[in-house]
């Protein structure tokens, strides 16, 4: 329950804290995951890339392994916040 003191201020409630400590941290732990899981994606894809580069043969090959690492790229991108976000799209 919020309280307003004589200089103005509000004080929050024992409750109100804690759901905003709350969500802050389950914020938090989402951003390190999605973090890890984007750049997991973005070594996958670079790998790929680089194996891609190594064996192919055709321009296919070369295309299609130039394609996994332009992903690669956009993947470290979003873990970094370099792009536009989409998981605050994706969750509302």
């Amino acid at each position: 329950m919020e309280s307003n003191t004589d200089d103005g201020a509000t004080e929050l409630g024992q409750d109100e804290i804690y759901l905003a400590v709350r969500e802050g941290i389950k914020d938090a732990l989402f951003d390190v995951f999605a973090t890890i899981f984007l750049l997991g994606l973005a070594l996958g894809s670079l790998w790929a890339g680089f194996q891609g580069f190594a064996a192919a043969s055709s321009a296919v090959g070369y295309v299609l392994a130039g394609t996994a690492l332009g992903l690669a790229l956009v993947f470290v991108a979003a873990a970094f916040d370099l792009v536009p976000s989409f998981h605050d799209r994706l969750l509302s």
